[in-house]
């Protein structure tokens, strides 16, 4: 489960709802997938990690049954992802928190209770609740703030305005205005975090009239000044045609900005792009690269991330990927 948890922590990091999850087979301990939410990030409503993990683990076994395999899950199963397990034949299911409104497991439609489920695995819930409900808890706070993880890993690049934090405490107290008030001359005065947060006002319609040009606009200041976290907002804004026509290519271009800055998150964001072939020209090798650099970033391991790519990988590449990376776990390349 810790390992599962690691792998939240890495969807939490690139705007991703916090949820991971790792199969291994239960005979031989081998851990087979690692796999982390990618609904954002693949404009996929299916890629929950469950389900990539799962799709993995039978693209690198080359069977649609793995019945030997145990899977961990930092949240509760949703009904689709309870019965993609019932149909891999899991052998045991362990996850970390409930979830009352979404699961399909203890919650919801119990789908290991219908008749229609001709599987069941066996169920091990709770397991390290506490840590699991407690990252869920922090990103969906940091949601309802608006203030991205992403833009605390920046707070040591730029100096921080005193005007600012006294908006951020206006913020976290609902007083929209108040944070309006403070950030808006901070903003005009060329403070990269306020305009950055005034992008986010204008984008949710907190304390002004919402306003997705706007919210561009301040986006786009932040971005032009060099402020990493700015230009992988403007990048996501880009492909997705939030405020402006849809522009692959504009989009990796400051998705691009963010990364040879150094910005760990926006590289792992582009090397999926190069996975894709999204706004830039399809090559493994580049989207590998970018993962190892983000990695070097984080102090892991080559490869450490290659898995966020999974789902753009032909079968054939996905053995690949793994062979590289057990040839470096045993030391032979």
């Amino acid at each position: 489960m810790a390992l599962a948890l690691d792998q939240a922590r890495l969807g939490a990091a690139t705007g991703e709802v916090p949820v991971g999850a790792v199969l291994v087979n239960g005979v031989t301990g081998e851990i087979v997938a690692v796999a982390h939410n990618l609904v954002e990030t693949a404009n996929d409503p299916t890629a929950h990690a469950e389900m990539l993990a799962i799709r993995s683990g039978a693209a690198k076994s080359g069977a649609a049954r793995l019945a030997d395999c145990d899977l961990y899950v930092t949240l509760e199963p949703c009904p689709l992802c309870a019965t993609a397990i019932s149909f891999a034949r899991i052998r045991r299911l362990y996850f970390g928190a409930y979830d009352p409104k979404g699961g399909g497991v203890d919650h919801g439609p119990r789908i290991f209770e219908q008749a229609t489920c001709h599987h069941k695995p066996e169920i091990y819930g709770g397991m390290d609740e506490r840590s699991c409900g407690a990252l869920l808890k922090r990103f969906f706070q940091g949601k309802r703030f608006f203030l991205p993880f992403v833009l605390a890993l920046a707070l040591a690049a730029f100096p921080v305005r005193a005007d600012f934090q006294t908006g951020m405490a206006a913020y976290g107290e609902g007083d929209y205005a108040g944070a309006l008030k403070e950030w808006k001359p901070a903003a005009e005065q060329g403070d990269v975090f306020a305009q950055h947060m005034m992008g986010f006002l204008y984008a949710k319609g907190r304390g002004v009239k919402r306003d997705l040009s706007r919210a561009v606009s301040w986006w786009t200041r932040a971005a032009e000044a060099g402020h990493p976290p700015a230009q992988f907002v403007l990048g996501k804004v880009y492909l997705k045609g939030i405020g402006v026509a849809p522009d692959a290519e504009a989009g990796a271009r400051w998705i691009e900005r963010a990364a040879e800055a150094g910005f760990p998150e926006a590289q792992i964001f582009y090397g999926a792009l190069y996975a894709k072939g999204e706004g830039v020209p399809r090559d493994l090798v580049q989207a590998y690269m970018w993962l190892d650099l983000a990695a070097s970033g984080k102090g892991r391991e080559p490869g450490a991330f290659w898995d966020t790519i999974t789902p753009y990988l032909t079968p054939k590449e996905v053995r690949a990927a793994n062979k590289q990376i057990n040839k470096w776990n045993s030391g032979k390349d």
